[in-house]
């Protein structure tokens, strides 16, 4: 059985289960010696920024010496990229050998997973094989119900950024998700929070917390000193160090304090962690998708985010950065997404729209997206695929422009995998 053939049987089990629970990924991991008891974790969960907040956490642990198998989704560019250790993605012939592993154990237990439960179950069985010293699990959808909260007590909780997203799932009130993303907090233990967090989110967090009897700990942002924003990175003083990080935003900034009070807790746990590992960890994470930036005439920007609170960090981002420039957006979102409100934070700022549907059966049509978009701006195309889309955008922009590719991480990994070898052949 070849790599292909493997990730095609993974993407053939079902998305979703009409039964939320932990019964069946519980027992496959049963049948497959628990290997996630016998692993230590940082497990986070939130709406935005678990995947920045996950890399810097993981990142400055390999800085520090560790052995760090990270757990995110989804993937930009390649599948392989949600299972890594010190940032190199699974090789194919391990990700075979524990698909094997799994699928075994499904068939002696007559168990159907879903896909996501079949992965993490894959990445508990990797992460094992390998020793891993820790482990960066990301939340896939959730917390309460999530496949990844069948570990154990981990080391650290984090909850991200919480806005509404999966509103048909989890509920239609940020208080309502944030129930769900709280149900990873155990008893007894500590959780990370966001400095920024919503009202409504934080005070059901922590009556949640009281009731395990958890810790609560939150960054104070008004600590925070800003030296410098661009679109390469920004330079902010927190506690006395100075620190480095390649992304732009101010909720990068809040991501980095969650994670930075995430390795306080681990320091404190044992785990050797400096000034110098913290430093260095910050300003070489690296992650596609979130506000990548080509440097390129024009300037093109890829960011995935997918829902509103992803709208609005882009709208900062834009507002701050490229006011002085023409902006030519190429856009595609998934049907299931809110699109309108999406649409109402950035497409203000859009000088001229490519509108595309990403690849895939739950893609919003184009024209559809054209319609929704045409409240706010008269220079709209569309595109047959990604290609085509960079091209209309190119034509549409002068070379003091920027481009923005956005609403999607399926589209940010077609446009990154075009883009890269675009590079290569330069």
């Amino acid at each position: 059985m070849n790599y292909e053939e493997v990730l095609a049987l993974i993407h053939s089990h079902r998305k979703f289960s009409l039964t939320p629970g932990l019964e069946r990924i519980r027992k496959v991991l049963n049948c497959l010696g628990n290997p996630q008891d016998k692993l230590c974790f940082v497990h986070v969960a939130g709406t935005n920024g678990k995947g920045t907040t996950c890399s810097y956490i993981a990142n400055v642990l390999k800085e520090s010496g560790y052995k760090v198998g990270l757990y995110t989704s989804p993937y930009v560019v390649d599948f392989r990229e949600r299972f890594r250790i010190n940032g190199e993605n699974i090789e194919k012939e391990a990700l075979i050998r524990n698909y094997l592993k799994v699928e075994e154990a499904c068939c002696k237990t007559e168990t159907d997973l879903v896909e996501f439960e079949f992965i993490t179950a894959l990445a508990f069985c990797y992460f094992l094989e390998e020793k891993c010293d820790i482990v960066v699990l990301e939340v896939g959808l959730g917390g309460r119900y999530d496949a990844t909260n069948v570990i154990k007590p981990p080391l650290c909780s984090v909850i991200t950024s919480i806005s509404l997203d999966h509103t048909g799932i989890l509920g239609n009130t940020v208080g309502e998700i944030a129930k769900e993303k709280a149900g990873i907090i155990k008893e007894n233990s500590a959780v990370v929070v966001y400095p920024d967090i919503d009202a409504e989110a934080e005070k059901v967090i922590v009556s949640e917390a009281k009731i395990k009897k958890a810790q609560v700990i939150k960054a104070e942002k008004t600590k925070v000193n800003l030296i410098s924003e661009g679109l390469f990175g920004s330079e902010f003083n927190f506690e006395k160090l100075k620190y480095t990080i390649p992304f732009v935003g101010k909720h990068q900034v809040y991501n980095a304090l969650n994670a930075i009070k995430a390795l306080e807790i681990l320091k404190v746990k044992g785990f050797n962690i400096t000034e110098e590992s913290l430093k260095k960890g910050f300003k070489g994470t690296r992650i596609e998708g979130r506000m990548t930036v080509f440097n390129k005439s024009p300037l093109v920007i890829v960011d995935g985010g997918h829902n509103p609170g992803c709208a609005a960090a882009l709208k900062d981002v834009i507002e701050n950065n490229l006011k002085d420039k023409n902006v030519t957006a190429i856009m595609g979102m998934m049907a299931d997404k809110d699109s309108k409100e999406y649409l109402r934070l950035v497409a203000p700022l859009f000088n001229a729209l490519v509108c595309v549907k990403p690849e895939g059966v739950r893609g919003l049509d184009k024209e559809e997206l054209k319609k929704e978009a045409s409240i706010y701006l008269e220079n709209i195309d569309t595109a047959e695929n990604m290609r085509e889309a960079i091209k209309k955008a190119g034509a549409k922009t002068d070379k003091g422009g920027a481009i923005v590719i956005c609403g999607s991480f399926f589209i940010a990994g077609e446009a990154i995998g075009i883009l890269e070898s675009e590079d290569e052949a330069e």
